[in-house]
């Protein structure tokens, strides 16, 4: 409940107050509870059970999987040209994290049958298994990203993807700069110094186009390695709350964001056109089409895990 105030001040002369990402659930929850008056709405975060949904609250999900799907038909696409090693950078393993991880390796999988996915998660607590590395900052430990990123480029990885807010972003921007690139970024954890391997492997990013954030609209040394980006288009979420606030058709109900309704999608490529080839574009657009119709499945459960 640590953002209650900012929400009931937020309350006090709003009709729609939209929550944004995981940590606001219990605040928005309880503030809908307390202020029935106002609407709320909450991104990323969709309330289960008798007693979790009020009439003046909505619930915006996105179908993870399928923006994680077709990114990994552009990395298996590119992998499948090269050593076919693919790796992950992973928040921790809650489920909209593993929605987008499980169905971009799902995606890897459809586009290049003989690729493997290395999935590194931050864990809960204690060093991570296979790397042995630590992440007390979640979604925001520079360190835990970059230490992936390097364990990933020891491996010969000639795809990885961040999927884990600041801490994916921070590890695919390292791996994506030319050696010796210096290299500074302070948030629960830092890093500072230099890039000290010289394998460039090429990445990609997740929520929104990370081409014109982690990657300065190409200004980063590295731009020319962003594949795509897996898109989870907050804007129109946020854009179709307000719509059913204004409609009345919000009161009590989880909205789920996917390719039907415009909600989920991919990147273009930018800077790594040269690689990412006109074919390797018409399966993900293809894929995408299928998505939107209603035909196509990734197999991914809402918990995140695979359909047995």
């Amino acid at each position: 409940t640590e953002f209650f105030c900012e929400l009931e001040y937020a309350a006090a002369d709003s009709d729609l107050v939209i929550g944004v990402g995981f940590t606001h659930t219990q605040s928005v929850h309880r503030a809908s509870t307390c202020v029935r008056d106002v609407n709320f709405a909450i991104v990323d975060v969709a309330y289960e059970g008798s007693n979790a949904m009020n009439s003046n609250l909505e619930g915006l999900i996105f179908a993870d999987d399928q923006a994680g799907f077709l990114a990994g038909v552009i990395a298996g696409g590119v992998a499948s040209e090269l050593s076919k090693k693919v790796g992950v950078i992973g928040g921790w393993p809650i489920p909209p994290v593993k929605r987008f991880i499980n169905g971009f390796a799902g995606g890897v999988e459809y586009a290049c049958s003989g690729c493997s996915t290395t999935i590194i998660y931050c864990p809960f607590g204690g060093a991570e298994p296979t790397t042995g590395l630590t992440c007390s900052g979640a979604f925001a430990d520079v360190a835990f990203g970059v230490g992936v990123a390097k364990y990933l480029m020891n491996a010969n990885v000639d795809v990885i993807f961040g999927a884990g807010g600041l801490t994916g972003s921070a590890g695919i921007k390292y791996a994506s700069a030319p050696q010796g690139t210096a290299f500074t970024l302070s948030a629960a954890t830092a890093f500072d110094g230099s890039k000290t391997e010289s394998a460039t492997p090429y990445v990609v990013g997740v929520d929104n186009d990370e081409y014109y954030t982690t990657f300065e609209s190409g200004a980063w040394p590295g731009a020319s390695k962003l594949i795509t980006s897996a898109l989870k288009k907050v804007d129109k979420a946020v854009q179709l709350s307000i719509e059913n606030y204004v409609n009345g058709v919000a009161s009590g109900s989880n909205f789920r964001l996917d390719a039907s309704n415009g909600g989920v999608g991919f990147a273009p490529a930018h800077d790594a056109s040269d690689v990412v080839t006109a074919a390797i574009t018409a399966m993900a657009q293809s894929v995408f089409d299928s998505m939107a119709a209603g035909t196509f499945s990734t197999y991914i459960q809402p918990d995140g895990e695979v359909v047995p």
